[in-house]
């Protein structure tokens, strides 16, 4: 038996587009505002689609901006070496233009010695920032970061590492990047940003001759010292959001596109990768709710069945998020936990991020046909959602978990056995489409890791015998990225 729940507040019935006179054409390169509303608005989630940004053309003129760390008194970076600890290496911010707005990258030299056709290249795309820390983004200084240790981990193996900020990520010389509009409107509502921060990679992708077009003297104050890079070896590497990112640039890239460069190699580090939707229903009751990773009768087992046999439907994965610190609620030291995870259940979770995405939605896509979601419940719990045809095509389009036609170049995926950012069952099923396609991924899992591929401080997380996958993973992306 099922039982129907309409959610009549997410009907909303466009039949008139939503400003439509302030909306304008959007040009392939550009997005359009909804002035004088400040919302960022896109004619058609068609726009956004794998095939559709295949089709549109990219490009950026990237320029130096200034040289961190040293003595030039920039009191937001401090001096960067190598892992040893002697051979300094360089690291510059340049900017550029990403579909007419002005963004930053960081960009590290390596101190190894430059190859006879120059250094091999690694774009490095960043995971999730959050709208109130956009403007100070560090592009990775942090040492302590996980993307602090694999950017230098890059550079001391001797490639140039470009990591991009991204639309509103950043600020240089007081001046915070352009576009934290779109990063406000597109970010966690409906899970698209990544597709804009795609954009910006792109973009930058494009322009990446600027390497070998600089003149470098004036920056390394050596005329014999112009590090020249090897554009036929550039290669791809993301993080969480950013695996989103990365996958969503190799299957625009991949063989065919409009893309002038192209990618040699891609490594993805615990992604964030499969549709918006499944992104939507895993992440939001993850964070929430119990009922997400505990069995039936309210027990901790590590699968949907409890101890006295019972099932949660409801059940998503066995893991939560390490800093828990514990899954007995009886405990004492369930305190602050249970402020956290406090929703009721899955279904109401799922229903309150839907609301969020389709009222979004609704206000900013032009092309909107009166958006509304349908959720049934089984006798056993069990949810089912449906979305409008149309609609539920136009966001399976978006992302390249299902575009596994264009991932043609090698792709390794790392992830934990318990990271509910990136469960292994995406990174296996992704990995086994495209060896079936006759392309060249792999999955590895690494045993008791946390989100950044380390082994946690919680013992109940990472058990005495765990062992930290990060150095094996970087090695691997070495080897990969080498050859």
């Amino acid at each position: 038996m099922l039982r129907a729940i309409l959610l009549p507040s997410f009907t909303l019935f466009l039949l008139v587009p939503l400003f439509p006179l302030l909306l304008g054409l959007i040009s392939p390169n550009s997005y359009a505002l909804c002035a004088p509303t400040a919302v960022s608005c896109i004619s058609s989630l068609d726009s956004l689609s794998i095939a559709a940004l295949r089709n549109r053309e990219y490009q950026s003129s990237p320029t130096l901006i200034k040289q961190l760390g040293g003595n030039n008194g920039l009191s937001e970076y401090t001096r960067h070496y190598s892992a040893d600890g002697t051979a300094p290496f360089k690291s510059y911010m340049l900017g550029y233009q990403s579909d007419l707005r002005r963004v930053y990258a960081r960009l590290d030299i390596p101190s190894t010695e430059m190859p006879a056709k120059g250094y091999p290249v690694i774009i490095f795309a960043h995971g999730w920032v959050g709208q109130e820390n956009a403007e100070h983004y560090n592009f990775g200084y942090d040492l302590t970061s996980l993307a602090g240790e694999l950017i230098n981990g890059y550079v001391d193996a001797g490639f140039i590492v470009i990591t991009p900020g991204y639309l509103g990520h950043g600020t240089v010389d007081a001046v915070q990047a352009e576009g934290f509009d779109i990063m406000q409107s597109w970010d966690n509502a409906t899970y698209l940003a990544p597709t804009f921060y795609a954009i910006d990679l792109l973009n930058l992708l494009e322009g990446l001759s600027f390497l070998n077009n600089t003149d470098w003297k004036q920056w390394t104050g050596s005329e014999t010292s112009s590090p020249q890079a090897n554009l036929s070896a550039i290669n791809l590497s993301g993080h969480s959001q950013g695996g989103d990112v990365a996958l969503t640039a190799l299957a625009v890239s991949g063989e065919d596109s409009s893309i002038k460069n192209s990618f040699a190699a891609a490594s993805i580090w615990s992604g964030n990768i499969p549709s918006r939707f499944t992104q939507l229903e895993t992440f939001g009751p993850m964070a929430t709710t119990l009922q997400a990773f505990v069995s039936g009768d309210g027990t901790w087992t590590g699968t949907e069945k409890g101890r006295d046999n019972s099932i949660n439907h409801s059940f998503i994965f066995p893991w939560p998020s390490d800093y828990i610190g514990t899954l007995d609620t009886s405990s004492p030291d369930w305190t602050w936990q249970s402020e956290q995870w406090v929703e009721a259940s899955v279904e109401s979770v799922v229903r309150s991020r839907y609301k969020i995405m389709y009222d979004r939605l609704n206000a900013q896509v032009d092309d909107a046909e009166a958006l509304y979601i349908n959720i049934e419940i089984d006798d056993k719990g069990r949810l089912n959602v449906k979305h409008p045809p149309r609609f539920e095509q136009q966001m399976l389009a978006i992302g390249g978990f299902d575009a596994v036609e264009f991932l043609t170049e090698p792709l390794i995926l790392h992830c934990s056995d318990r990271d509910y950012y990136s469960i292994p069952s995406w990174n296996l099923d992704l990995a086994k489409r495209i060896a079936q396609r006759g392309g060249n991924a792999q999955a590895f899992i690494y045993n008791g890791n946390t989100h950044g591929l380390k082994r946690s401080q919680y013992s109940w997380f990472s058990p005495d015998e765990t062992v930290d996958g990060f150095p094996q993973a970087i090695e691997r992306d070495i080897v990969l990225f080498a050859d």
